[in-house]
C-alpha cells in the first residue's frame, strides 16, 4: 500500500509540474522583453534584430494609424494596427509576428520596405499577446483561423477587389503557412512570405527540449496531454508542412542559415512540400528572424520580386 502512495505522489507531483512548465509555455505574453538591445540578458545574437525594431519604431509612431479589432470564433477581441501609406489602397500586408514577439517589436521594422512597395499594412497582435484577448497560445492551430477573419476585416474595408498579402516571421510564419492550406482562406491573399518557419510544432518542441531521449518523449507527451487539456488543440494540429501541400497560393521561404532555434531544414522540407513554392531563399550567418536584420537589401530584394511576380493573379 506505500508503495501504491508513493507512486500516486510521484504521478501527482510530475504532473503538477508539467502544468507550471506548460502553463509557462503556452500562457499569454504581455512582456515587452528586449525592446532595447542594451537590456541586460538580452542573447548577442539578438541585439542586432532587437536595436534594428527599436530604431524603426519612430518612422512608424509618425505615421497615422488606425485601431482595428475582430472577434475570433471562441470570442476573443483581437486588435491590430492599420496604416494607409500605399499609392492606390488597394494592396495590403497582414504581419504576423513571432512567439511572444509583437507587432511593433517584430514587425515595425518591415513599415518602410512595405511603404517603399506602394502597401498599406495591418500589423496585428496575435491571441494572447499584448492587446489582444487570449489565455493560451496554440502555435498557429487557432492563430491561422483568426487570420483568415483578419483577411475579411481588410475585404470589409476595402472591397473585394483588394489584393493581400500575409508575411509572417517564425510562429507569424507557420500560421500564415497554415492558413495557406485552409478552404475558407479568401481568393483576395494572392501571396504568403514565410520567414523562418517551423514544419511541425512536434518537431521544433523536440528540438528545443534537451536530455535524453525518454526525458524529452515524456516531456513532449506531457506538453500535448496539457495543450489538449488547457488550449484544446494538440502539437499533431500545428503542422505547416501538410496544410502547404495543398495550397493555392504562392509562398516565398525565407531562412537565416545559422538559425539554430528553428533549424533552416524547417523551410527547404516545407518548400519541397508545398503546391505552390514561390522559391526557397537562405541568409547566410542569419539567426533565428534575422535575415532582415542581417541583409536588409537582399530581403527587400527578393520580397520585391516576389510581389512583382503576383502581378498577373
Amino acid at each position: 500500500m506505500a508503495a501504491l502512495w508513493i507512486i500516486i505522489v510521484i504521478i501527482v507531483a510530475v504532473l503538477g509540474y508539467s502544468l507550471k512548465s506548460t502553463s509557462g509555455f503556452l500562457g499569454r505574453d504581455d512582456a515587452h522583453a528586449f525592446e532595447d538591445e542594451r537590456t541586460p540578458g538580452v542573447p548577442e545574437q539578438m541585439k542586432d534584430y532587437v536595436r534594428q525594431a527599436r530604431l524603426s519604431l519612430p518612422a512608424l509612431e509618425q505615421l497615422p494609424e488606425e485601431d482595428l479589432s475582430i472577434a475570433s470564433a471562441d470570442g476573443l477581441k483581437l486588435a491590430g494596427r492599420l496604416y494607409r501609406t500605399g499609392k492606390d489602397h488597394r494592396q495590403v500586408v497582414i504581419a504576423f509576428h513571432g512567439y511572444h514577439g509583437s507587432d511593433r517589436l517584430d514587425m515595425a521594422r518591415f513599415a518602410a520596405m512595405y511603404s517603399r512597395l506602394g502597401m498599406d499594412f495591418l500589423l496585428i497582435s496575435e491571441r494572447s499577446h499584448q492587446r489582444s484577448e487570449g489565455r493560451w497560445i496554440t502555435f498557429g492551430v487557432r492563430e491561422s483561423e483568426d487570420g483568415v477573419r483578419w483577411c475579411r476585416k481588410i475585404i470589409e474595408i476595402y472591397g473585394n477587389d483588394v489584393r493581400i498579402l500575409l508575411h509572417g516571421i517564425s510562429m507569424g510564419a507557420a500560421t500564415v503557412d497554415m492558413m495557406s492550406g485552409r478552404g475558407d482562406l479568401p481568393e483576395q491573399v494572392k501571396g504568403i512570405v514565410s520567414d523562418c518557419a517551423y514544419d511541425r510544432m512536434r518537431t521544433e518542441a523536440d528540438g528545443v527540449l534537451q536530455g535524453p531521449s525518454i526525458v524529452k518523449e515524456t516531456s513532449i507527451a506531457l506538453l500535448d496531454f496539457w495543450a489538449g487539456m488547457l488550449a484544446h488543440f494538440h502539437l499533431k494540429d500545428a503542422e505547416p508542412i501538410r496544410a502547404v501541400a495543398h495550397t493555392p497560393v504562392p509562398i516565398l521561404f525565407l531562412h537565416g542559415e545559422s538559425d539554430t532555434f528553428v533549424p533552416t531544414d524547417c523551410s527547404r522540407k516545407l518548400s519541397a512540400a508545398c503546391a505552390k513554392p514561390a522559391g526557397l531563399v537562405t541568409f547566410p550567418g542569419a539567426s533565428h528572424a534575422c535575415s532582415y536584420t542581417v541583409d536588409p537589401e537582399r530581403y527587400e530584394k527578393v520580397f520585391t520580386e516576389f510581389c512583382g511576380s503576383l502581378s498577373g493573379r
